[in-house]
């Protein structure tokens, strides 16, 4: 049974011959633990799968995904004025 097929029967209360199942992962895994999750997933592939191709950068967005950045907001709010602390 296919992952489509098996995901189908659970989504119409059927039996499938095993539950559907899908790592969620999260986006560290990948950059530092590859070679675990490599492992464990060719133990136990999944039937939900993400598509490969990321959404487009925005505009405004700067650096590498999930590295620690700085923030828009770090200089002051959105429209150019500083916040006060009182």
């Amino acid at each position: 049974m296919t992952g489509r097929e098996r995901i189908r029967k659970a989504l119409q209360f059927g039996y499938p011959d095993r539950v559907p199942r899908n790592l969620w992962k999260l986006p560290g895994t990948e950059r530092y633990r590859k070679g675990d999750l490599e492992v464990t997933l060719l133990a136990y592939p999944e039937d939900i799968v993400q598509p490969q191709k990321p959404y487009a950068r925005g505009k405004r967005e700067k650096g590498e995904r999930y590295k620690k950045g700085e923030s828009a907001t770090d200089e002051g709010a959105a429209n150019g004025r500083r916040l006060r602390m009182a």
